[in-house]
C-alpha cells in the first residue's frame, strides 16, 4: 500500500491535468479573441459563434477514460527507477498523449469522439504532454523526498558486507523510488573497503546474532540477505523469523550478479534462478551489428562539431587531464570492455576516492 499512495496521486493529477488541458486546448482554439478584446480591448482573430464548449465538455469524460487506459498500457503507473525517472516519466507521458490522440483522429472517421477540430486535438496533445509532465515532475521530487528520508518507504536491512552486498545497499541510497529505505548492515566484521556512496551512510549494527533485536529496535520491514557463508540451519532460522513477523526476505546469491537475464523457476518444486537464453540466428545478428555500425558513425559524424566543441572546453577548465576518460565495463553477457567518455572530474579522481 505504501507504493500505491504515489499512484492514487498520479492518478488525481492525471485527471485535473487532463482536463485542463482539453479546457485550455478549447480555449487557444475558440476564446483567443474574446478573451483579448476583455483583457486588452484587442480583437485577436475571428470570433466563433457557433463554437459553443458544451459539445465539448460532453466528450470529456470519454477522452479521460481512454486518456488513462493509454497511460495504463505505456506503464505510466508503475513506479519509475533509473538514472533519469524524470525523462522517463516524460516518455510515458508522450507515448500515452500520442496513442491518444492517434485514437481520437482514427475514432473521427466511425464514432466522433470530440467535435470536429483539428487544431483542438493538437492544442490538446501539447497542454497534456507539458502539464502531466509538470505534474510527474513535482510527484516525482515529493516520491523521492519522501522515500530518501523513510517516509512511506519499507525500512531495509542488509545481511552481509561484501561488494554485493554493498551494491544493494548503493542503489537504495541512489534510487529511493525502489520503496526501499537502508538502514544498517549485520554482519560479523565490518568491511574492508565501501562503495563512495556508502562512506557516509554504512551502519553497520550487530551480528547474525543479533538480527532479531535489530529488526524489533528499527522496525525492519525487508531483509536482504547477500551472504554466503551462512548455515543451512541459520537460514532456516532467519525464514521463520521472517514468516513470524511479517518481514519480506529477499535472498540474493552473489553469483546473480554476474548472470544476465535470470527468472525465478523451479525444478520438480525446488526453487533456482535460470538464465534465459536469447539466441538469435547468425544472420540477423549480422544485421544487428552492422546497423549499429552504420548509425554509430553517422551519429559520430553529425555530432563531430559538439565533441570538438566539448574537447575544447575541457581542455580550457582542466588543462593538467586528459579529455577523454578510459574505465573498464561490463557488458553484455558479463564481458569487458573499454568504456570512453569525456572527463567530467578532476584527474585521477578514482585513485582519489
Amino acid at each position: 500500500m505504501r507504493l500505491k499512495r504515489f499512484v492514487f496521486l498520479k492518478g488525481a493529477c492525471d485527471l485535473l491535468g487532463g482536463t485542463m488541458a482539453f479546457i485550455l486546448a478549447y480555449i487557444v482554439k475558440f476564446k483567443i479573441p474574446h478573451l483579448s478584446l476583455f483583457l486588452w480591448d484587442i480583437q485577436w482573430g475571428e470570433i466563433q459563434q457557433h463554437a459553443q464548449i458544451e459539445p465539448y465538455l460532453a466528450s470529456l469524460w470519454m477522452i479521460v477514460i481512454l486518456g488513462g487506459l493509454c497511460l495504463m498500457s505505456v506503464g505510466a503507473y508503475v513506479p519509475t527507477i533509473g538514472i533519469m525517472p524524470g525523462v522517463d516519466e516524460l516518455i510515458k507521458v508522450v507515448k500515452a498523449m500520442g496513442l491518444l490522440v492517434v485514437s481520437i483522429v482514427l475514432s473521427q472517421f466511425f464514432m466522433p469522439l470530440i467535435p470536429g477540430s483539428r487544431m483542438v486535438v493538437l492544442y490538446f496533445l501539447i497542454f497534456s504532454v507539458v502539464i502531466l509532465s509538470a505534474f510527474r515532475w513535482i510527484i516525482l521530487r515529493l516520491e523521492r523526498s519522501s522515500y530518501a528520508k523513510g517516509i512511506g518507504s519499507k525500512r531495509a536491512l542488509i545481511i552481509g558486507s561484501s561488494m554485493g552486498s554493498q551494491d544493494v545497499a548503493e542503489r537504495m541510497i541512489m534510487y529511493p523510488g525502489m520503496g526501499y529505505y537502508y538502514v544498517g548492515t549485520i554482519d560479523d566484521a565490518p568491511p574492508e573497503t565501501l562503495h563512495y556512496h556508502l562512506k557516509d551512510r554504512f551502519k553497520l549494527l550487530g551480528s547474525m546474532e543479533h538480527t532479531a533485536g535489530v529488526c524489533r529496535d528499527y522496525s525492519i520491514d525487508a531483509i536482504f540477505l547477500v551472504k554466503r557463508d551462512i548455515s543451512n540451519s541459520k537460514y532456516r532460522e532467519l525464514v521463520q523469523f521472517s514468516l513470524a513477523n511479517n518481514i519480506q526476505l529477499n535472498v540474493l546469491s552473489e553469483p546473480v550478479f554476474d548472470t544476465p537475464f535470470i527468472r525465478p523457476e523451479a525444478f520438480d518444486g525446488m526453487p533456482m534462478v535460470t538464465m534465459e537464453h536469447y539466441g538469435q540466428r547468425r544472420f540477423k545478428q549480422w544485421i544487428k551489428r552492422w546497423g549499429d555500425v552504420v548509425l554509430s558513425a553517422f551519429a559520430l559524424l553529425v555530432l563531430s562539431p559538439v565533441f570538438f566543441a566539448v574537447m575544447v572546453w575541457i581542455k580550457c577548465v582542466s588543462p593538467s587531464g586528459p579529455v577523454v576518460f578510459r574505465q573498464v565495463r561490463i557488458g553484455q553477457f558479463g564481458r569487458e570492455f573499454q568504456m570512453l567518455k569525456f572527463r567530467s572530474m578532476v584527474p585521477n579522481a578514482e585513485a582519489l576516492t
